[in-house]
């Protein structure tokens, strides 16, 4: 059986492909070589399904996107150009594969945010169900609309996996830049996050390939899941978060705190923040991960330090 990772060089897709090593699938590795997500979208769902018809993998992974939440603010029909006509065009490119496929129809995976959200979540494993999907920048619209996209147009062969605040060793994330850090380092108080490490969220996707493999499913019977950290007694700020990098790693970088409203001054891009509330959901149990234990984001960012 093969597994195709789209975006395999990015942090989520290098994670997702590392931890596929060992399982009994050939693993295919997709990059922006094979196709980039600012083509022109008739040349991406062109390349999408010659890359179907040459692989024929019985699931796609997505890991690519446009992730530059500053950024798309400055530059939003970059981000809505990836993240929604960039991806529409893989999956029309997908869908005609699966049309015409004789073997078993595949499974497309797709990999979404949080943002989509106006206000945090503590769901972890679990299937939203009252929570409105209200972003409030441009990133979180430029995901919900190609999330919307998938939901209409493949709803019975797409499944959307939703994290929050990735981050890994490897790639241009915020961790990183705090533990290379070589001067003072400035962060929010007042903006808050679920900080989830890639090494989690891999492990998510996995359990679900395995179930749909070796179970034979071809209809997706849970569109949505959130791989989301647990926030433990509280959702943290971005400078908490800094400052538990710090200690773990047994760095003393300087760390100073600011207002939201004061970083958006000094850059000169406004971001809209969202809020603190956190919104809980009953979860809803599944069997590919039945028994899989939810790490908090301070065992997140312990568990990639010592990896």
């Amino acid at each position: 059986m093969r597994v195709l990772v789209l975006g395999s060089t990015g942090q989520l897709g290098r994670e997702v492909v590392k931890q596929g090593k060992d399982r009994p699938y050939k693993i295919i590795k997709a990059t922006r070589r094979d196709f980039d997500l600012l083509e022109d979208p008739e040349v991406i769902e062109e390349k999408m399904y010659e890359l179907m018809q040459y692989t024929h993998p019985r699931v796609v992974v997505n890991c690519a996107a446009h992730t530059d939440v500053r950024g798309s603010e400055e530059h939003p029909d970059k981000a809505y150009q990836a993240n929604m006509d960039g991806m529409r065009a893989v999956a029309v490119g997908f869908k005609r594969y699966a049309m015409l496929s004789s073997s078993l129809s595949p499974i497309f995976m797709h990999t979404s945010t949080d943002y989509v959200y106006n206000s945090l979540i503590d769901v972890h494993i679990g299937e939203k169900t009252c929570m409105a999907e209200n972003p409030l920048n441009v990133y979180g619209r430029s995901k919900l609309m190609f999330d919307s996209y998938l939901r209409c147009f493949m709803n019975m062969e797409s499944m959307v996996i939703r994290t929050s605040g990735l981050f890994s060793k490897h790639g241009n994330n915020i961790y990183n830049k705090i533990v290379h850090a070589d001067k003072q380092l400035t962060f929010v108080g007042d903006g808050y996050n679920i900080p989830t490490s890639t090494m989690f969220v891999a492990r998510v996707i996995w359990l679900f390939v395995d179930h749909y493999i070796k179970n034979n499913i071809q209809i997706v019977s849970y569109p949505l899941v959130h791989a989301v950290a647990s926030m433990g007694d509280a959702a943290p700020s971005w400078y908490e978060f800094a400052e538990e990098v710090l200690k773990v790693a047994g760095l003393s970088t300087p760390l100073l705190k600011t207002t939201h409203a004061e970083m958006c001054a000094k850059t000169g891009v406004k971001v809209s923040q969202r809020s603190v509330v956190a919104h809980s959901f009953d979860d809803v149990c599944h069997t590919a991960t039945e028994g899989l234990i939810v790490p908090t984001w301070k065992e997140c960012i312990k568990e990639v330090f010592n990896s």
